[in-house]
């Protein structure tokens, strides 16, 4: 799209070509000249329609007047036109001939003074009429004038229109921070829906891009993992000063691989970074330029560093980052301020100093730029009478994302012909107020909706939504593979009608609601917000709490008791598939820190009970000390039965066995299953839950070989104790526990589709993160849990222990030999692929087997996660 359009005479054409060439070299990129072989009319076009088409689509008109000029009738017509539909015209007098009366009002510039004053003339009126090209940008005519709830990006510069003055001071903010020093953090403050991000990346990144004198790396968004964003954007600016080469810094995991910053070792990160800075310097040509992080919604780091020790990490890699006076790099980012509020509570930024950008609501009044801006640089006619009824129709500045959202449905549903028209916008749009909403219901309204299905999306809208500090509601992203299967097509749909976005990174994909307008827009979740409303503020609370205890080290006076413990294992009990794994976690840790207490008033039971009885025969029966207070509790009737940690896998279809074709004989022959939805324990059954089983039954307490018993998996036992476990266990709940078949094991360690070598990763030098094989065992089992999971959430599903499965080897019955899975920690990696088989004994009992168990999914309440049924006896 040409700014700037040259009218002219064809006996002018070499003084064309020469004011041409002087707009260019004040930096004008788009001015369109008929003849020019780049950016003229092209060859066998009708060039009548296509002058009157870059007419509409220029901001000025430049007239070179002569004889033949004001002699021609088409310089005429472009004159007039231009005049007519409000661009800016600028004539300059190239001889000693009259200008035409149409241009009588017109400043005119004569250049019988000399070519040099008339350009100083020519250049001070572009100016004037806004017309500065470190403020014009090229615009790409196949990307929508109107994104809608989505912020603008960098491409959409020329559309970016009433955040004239911001962008003005915050350039000369950062300037000045540049050149005379200061605060190296900059926070971009606006409230929801202000535009901050917009004015990031559609104002401010364009512009700092043209400055030699700063090197901006485009913003990311922190998610649930700011190094591998930070990696990501780093790779992609490295991708635009030099070429994509394999093993280079324009690959993320070659950027990843360089920050290596799974080490934990900060200063080790920093230089790595630096050096890659120095790098990027070099191959932009700029070494004394200075570099820019940007990062967008920066309050999701904040809540990160409360949550994860990832975001901890990065915030003290930022603090170390930005404290180094020879890395010459300066952070901007944007950030709400309710967020603002708690920015110390995190000990990474205790004491940092920061400059700020204020983003205000923008006023009413100012949205009918927003509104025409964007059409007259897509050529698109605005009809009589709409701009003023969507500005009379939005009440309050806070409507902006409403507002961007109508103008994206009148343009994707009325905007082919390049007009947009007052009825269209009233009468078949339906007007602004309401437009989210209805979009939404049109959503859901396009196929038929089971009650599980809705009650599913209601379970996953409330999953993208959190209190903040003010009680607002605010957006946070989750994680697709936790969203339930049965909503993922409707899911899909959302996003298409762009009321959620999606985006995929190293940890899979995630979404989002595409803005917060939604939560105060739509009607049936604004409902089911105010119903829930309880639950999100005390999960807020939670999270807070989980804040605290890890920044005391885990200490235990941070736990929940007392009342704020009941109340939320009654949540737990209530909600299981709302609460994170980490929120589990730490509920369970304060319910351990209960029953241990409650274990200690036991054992002095305990005690005084075998003094008096004088049952010491107890202890000849291989029972320790720990033992006691729960044998005690089984003779006196108490449930002493833990249940395991359960995790929802969903159905598929899996192609099991040596899909590899590694040439393993018992992974012969390669068949396909299909995997119904059931239930999987995260972790192997550990001595802690499987010697309440022994105790209370009188069975025998299995060896742990005096490597320790709690949270180790259990060992030393056969194919028919792991069944009279799941079957007692099962008596004990109520719930079907079962051994998983071989088909449901391999299809879960696998994350289901996924064609992984081990459980969670098919890179061999990433396997010690996932699983305890020969190499990091030091021969003998781990406690369960310790490794990463794979996408599932299943934890140990290769190495530590063999676990025992359904299946029988052959078809022979009574079956003698049954099958294990997954490997030991005496196995090396080539050995703990998850499709390979392995079989036993029925009745063996070995010090590298164990077993975990499956439940079937008869009914949704047998899905919660947690062992809290001791509540029962509270």
């Amino acid at each position: 799209m040409s700014k700037i359009f040259l009218s002219h005479s064809s006996q002018d054409n070499a003084i064309a070509e020469q004011v041409k060439a002087r707009l260019e070299e004040w930096g004008h990129r788009s001015v369109f000249l008929d003849f020019d072989p780049d950016d003229g009319i092209p060859a066998g076009r009708y060039w009548k329609k296509e002058l009157y088409a870059k007419l509409h689509e220029c901001q000025a008109v430049i007239i070179l007047c002569s004889h033949a000029s004001m002699a021609s009738r088409w310089c005429f017509a472009e004159v007039t036109h231009a005049d007519a539909i409000g661009k800016h015209v600028f004539p300059i007098q190239i001889d000693d001939s009259v200008a035409d009366p149409i241009l009588i009002d017109k400043q005119v510039i004569n250049v019988t003074a000399g070519w040099d004053q008339a350009y100083r003339r020519l250049e001070k009126g572009l100016l004037a009429a806004g017309l500065d090209p470190k403020n014009l940008f090229d615009w790409d005519g196949t990307r929508p004038p109107y994104p809608g709830l989505l912020a603008l990006q960098e491409q959409d510069a020329p559309i970016f229109f009433g955040r004239e003055k911001e962008i003005r001071e915050g350039l000369a903010l950062l300037n000045r921070l540049r050149d005379f020093g200061g605060p190296p953090i900059t926070l971009m403050l606006g409230a929801s829906g202000s535009g901050k991000s917009s004015l990031m990346r559609a104002g401010l990144l364009p512009r700092l891009k043209r400055d030699p004198q700063w090197l901006a790396i485009d913003p990311f968004r922190p998610l649930k993992a700011p190094f591998d964003e930070l990696a990501r954007v780093l790779s992609q600016r490295f991708s635009q000063v030099m070429p994509l080469l394999q093993g280079m810094p324009t690959h993320v995991g070659y950027v990843q691989e360089r920050m290596r910053w799974r080490e934990n070792d900060t200063t080790q990160v920093v230089e790595a970074f630096l050096l890659l800075i120095e790098e990027l310097r070099e191959k932009a040509g700029s070494r004394e330029s200075t570099v820019l992080m940007m990062i967008d919604q920066c309050e999701e780091l904040l809540v990160l560093g409360g949550a994860n020790e990832e975001g901890d990490r990065f915030l003290a890699f930022l603090r170390a980052l930005l404290a180094r006076p020879d890395g010459r790099l300066m952070l901007l980012a944007t950030v709400r301020p309710d967020v603002l509020g708690s920015f110390y509570e995190y000990p990474a930024l205790r004491g940092v100093r920061y400059n700020t950008i204020q983003v205000p609501q923008m006023k009413v009044d100012d949205f009918a730029s927003l509104i025409e801006g964007p059409a007259e640089r897509a050529g698109l006619k605005l009809g009589q009478g709409i701009v003023q009824a969507m500005i009379h129709d939005t009440e309050t500045s806070d409507a902006l994302p409403l507002l961007a959202f109508t103008l994206r449905q009148l343009y994707d549903g009325y905007g082919d012909d390049g007009l947009l028209t007052l009825e269209e916008y009233r009468d078949e749009l339906g007007g602004l107020d309401g437009c989210i909403a209805r979009a939404a219901e049109a959503v859901l309204s396009a196929k038929p909706l089971s009650e599980k299905e809705l009650s599913d999306l209601q379970t996953a809208l409330l999953a993208m939504v959190r209190v903040n500090d003010r009680g607002q509601y605010a957006k946070q992203p989750v994680q697709w593979k936790d969203m339930p299967p049965s909503i993922h097509e409707l899911l899909e749909r959302f996003v298409t009608a762009r009321l959620m976005t999606s985006s995929s990174n190293d940890y899979g994909r995630t979404l989002e609601v595409a803005h917060e307008a939604l939560l105060r827009d739509w009607p049936r979740l604004t409902d089911w917000l105010k119903d829930n409303r309880s639950f999100l503020v005390w999960q807020e609370r939670l999270r807070v709490a989980i804040r605290l205890y890890r920044n005391n080290n885990g200490k235990s006076d941070f736990l929940y008791r007392g009342f704020q413990l009941a109340e939320a294992l009654d949540w737990l009990q209530k909600k299981p598939d709302s609460l994170s794994p980490e929120d589990v976690q730490f509920i369970m840790a304060g319910q351990r820190q209960k029953l241990q207490k409650r274990m200690m008033v036991c054992t002095l039971v305990g005690l005084m009970f075998l003094l008096m009885t004088g049952t010491y025969g107890l202890a000849l029966e291989g029972y320790r000390f720990v033992h006691i207070p729960l044998k005690v509790q089984s003779l006196l009737g108490k449930n002493i039965h833990i249940e395991p940690t359960m995790v929802q896998i969903p159905g598929g279809e899996i192609q099991m066995g040596d899909v590899e074709y590694m040439g393993a004989q018992l992974s012969k022959p390669v068949t396909t299953h299909t995997i119904k939805p059931f239930g999987l324990s995260a972790y192997e059954v550990t001595f802690k839950e499987y010697d309440r089983f022994a105790i209370e039954t009188g069975a025998n307490l299995p060896s742990d070989r005096g490597w320790g018993r709690d949270d180790r998996p259990v060992i030393n036992v056969s194919w028919d104790d792991a069944k009279k476990y799941a079957d007692w266990l099962s008596e004990k709940t109520g719930k079907r526990y079962r051994l998983p078949s071989g088909g449901e094991w391999e299809y879960a360690a696998r994350s289901g589709d996924k064609q992984h070598t081990w459980a969670g990763t098919s890179e061999p030098d990433k396997l010690e993160a996932y699983a305890v094989f020969d190499k990091n065992s030091q021969k003998k089992t781990a406690v369960v849990g310790q490794k990463k999971p794979n996408s599932f959430g299943l934890y140990d599903m290769t190495g530590n222990v063999f676990e025992w499965v359904e299946d029988c080897y052959h078809d022979a019955m009574p079956c003698s030999l049954r099958v294990i899975r997954g490997g030991s920690y005496l196995y090396e990696p080539e050995d703990l692929h998850v499709t390979s088989r392995d079989t036993d004994g029925a009745e063996n009992r070995d010090g590298d087997v164990g077993f975990r168990l499956a439940l079937d999914r008869d009914a949704k309440e047998h899905m919660i996660f947690l062992k809290i049924k001791e509540r029962g006896s509270e």
